[in-house]
């Protein structure tokens, strides 16, 4: 048996689809690039919609921890006083 010189890079097989959801041919067959701009064309209002929520929710995160930051160290003046 022989010694692997490097791991695996996967431990299991791609779970991809070997047809091609637009023209329904194998995908190792003939070139894809017209199917893959229908396809950027198809997907593109869904990314937008996708990432536009994951902004609100990084907003909403960002409100929410600065909201309730509140400093109640005191201060100590010049003269020696605490503010």
């Amino acid at each position: 048996m022989s010694q692997q010189t490097r791991p695996r890079l996967a431990s299991h097989a791609l779970d991809l689809p070997n047809h091609c959801d637009i023209c329904n041919r194998a995908r190792s067959s003939g070139n894809h690039q017209a199917c893959s701009k229908a396809r950027q064309t198809r997907q593109s209002a869904y990314w937008d919609a996708y990432m536009t929520n994951v902004e609100a929710k990084r907003m909403q995160k960002a409100n929410r921890n600065s909201g309730h930051k509140t400093d109640t160290r005191r201060t100590v003046t010049a003269s020696g006083a605490q503010a």
